[in-house]
């Protein structure tokens, strides 16, 4: 008859040829054929090889393999196991006191596959395992996560609660993707907290997101499935999936459960995808009421003007839209003039603009006017009124009406000193100019 097994007592190994199985004190292993290495002198197994089938269960922790080798420690307990073939090793974590302990990672349970698995435990608590050759990572809380290379899971230990992987990665959950490589992710159980870092390029999408970054540090809510803060830094882009905001930095913070985005560093830009464009040393914006706030060096584009000055807030959306400026403003409109004041408030739905301080505008053919304030506004059928107000002192060329006839149509130099002006223009035509208060004219 064919031998199931082989014992050499004086070589310490021993081989099962058919049906396979050595039961430990914290779990057991079998398969279909395997040896094992004994401890000289006694009948326990030091080592052991496990083909056809082969499987090594812990009490938190099974791997089911092609080809399994597994090392015990004197006292019999699994300490070490590797698996090739198509090998599958499912961790699960404590329920209700059973299959794990308080210093274990629930959030880490799953399966995890791959050609190539190990894993170490000490006194039946899975420590480490590791995946290589494109692995794959199934968490018990909707977790996914694939590597090019390594997949390192720490559940217990010093460094419970971190997962590692090495070459390009991915990594979603519901309310969060992102692609890159070499992840380190950290889980918070007791803060329902996931803490993902990589120091390499990558773009995480979330909370209707889509950002790209040379590093990356996100925090996220496992319970609320929400990203509490981020920060990226170099090379910094982003763009809203819904809405059209999207940005250029240097550094990139995300709060406020994604609402709340501060761009600085590295020449930060904000577009708001209708043609405004906002550059600053420092950007806010509050995506919840599409407000923003930009400070240093502000330059602001939109429907052909562009604004300069030390400090802007704004709101572009709901149904009165403002943008104020403010620290030595200075306004170039698409008609070629220019507007200087303290501070300038825009209001782009209604075609207008408020100015106060140190006012100084200047329009073609060198007029200038300076005053207290100013009030423009533009009609629907392109009717300008600027009414200047406060101190006002006009110099410069004003071009005749266009009802006059050509041998009269001389330009005239004017100056005015008043209280109170009033300019009316057509197209950017000068229709009439109306001073009220101890008016001083002299053409």
């Amino acid at each position: 008859p064919d031998l199931n097994a082989v014992f050499q007592y004086r070589e310490n190994w021993v081989t099962v040829t058919q049906g396979v199985e050595l039961r430990s004190t914290n779990g057991r292993i079998y398969g279909g054929s395997g040896r094992a290495d004994l401890l000289p002198g006694t009948s326990r197994p030091k080592k052991m090889i496990v083909e056809m089938g082969a499987t090594a269960e812990a009490p938190s922790f099974t791997v089911n393999s092609d080809w399994l080798e597994s090392d015990l420690s004197d006292t019999g307990t699994i300490e070490h196991v590797i698996g090739r073939g198509k090998v599958r090793a499912e961790r699960k974590g404590s329920i209700n006191g059973r299959g794990g302990n308080a210093s274990e990672s629930d959030s880490l349970s799953g399966t995890l596959t791959g050609p190539e698995v190990e894993a170490w435990l000490e006194n039946g608590i899975l420590k480490v395992v590791e995946a290589r050759e494109h692995p794959e990572f199934i968490g018990s809380s909707g977790t996914k996560l694939t590597a090019a290379g390594t997949i390192r899971i720490e559940p217990a230990g010093g460094n419970a609660g971190s997962l590692r992987t090495d070459g390009q990665s991915n990594f979603s959950r519901e309310g969060l993707t992102i692609d890159g490589r070499n992840f380190v992710i950290h889980v918070k159980d007791e803060d329902h907290e996931q803490v993902f870092n990589t120091s390499a390029p990558a773009t995480l999408k979330s909370a209707g997101l889509k950002t790209s970054a040379d590093t990356t540090e996100a925090h996220f809510n496992t319970r609320t499935k929400t990203l509490t803060s981020m920060e990226q830094n170099g090379n910094v882009t982003f763009d809203e999936e819904e809405g059209g905001w999207t940005g250029k930095s240097g550094r990139l913070t995300v709060s406020e459960a994604g609402d709340r985005i501060d761009m600085e560093r590295g020449n930060p830009n904000l577009n708001d995808g209708k043609g405004t464009v906002l550059y600053a040393q420092k950007i806010m914006l509050d995506r919840k009421r599409e407000s923003f706030v930009g400070d240093g060096k502000v330059v602001m584009t939109s429907a052909g003007s562009t604004t300069t000055a030390g400090h802007v807030e704004g709101q572009l959306g709901g149904s009165a839209p403002r943008v104020d400026y403010s620290r030595r403003v200075q306004m170039y409109p698409s008609d070629g003039s220019k507007v200087e004041a303290d501070n300038v408030t825009v209001f782009p739905k209604d075609k207008r603009f408020e100015a106060k301080g140190k006012v100084r505008t200047e329009a073609a053919e060198k007029r200038v006017v300076t005053s207290d304030a100013l009030e423009f506004s533009e009609s629907a059928a392109r009717e300008q009124t600027a009414h200047y107000i406060g101190n006002v002192v006009v110099s410069g060329y004003f071009s005749p009406p266009r009802t006059l006839t050509e041998k009269n149509a001389k330009k005239s130099i004017l100056e005015l000193l008043t209280r109170d002006l009033v300019v009316n223009s057509r197209n950017a035509d000068l229709q009439t100019v109306i001073a009220t208060g101890a008016a001083r004219p002299t053409q």
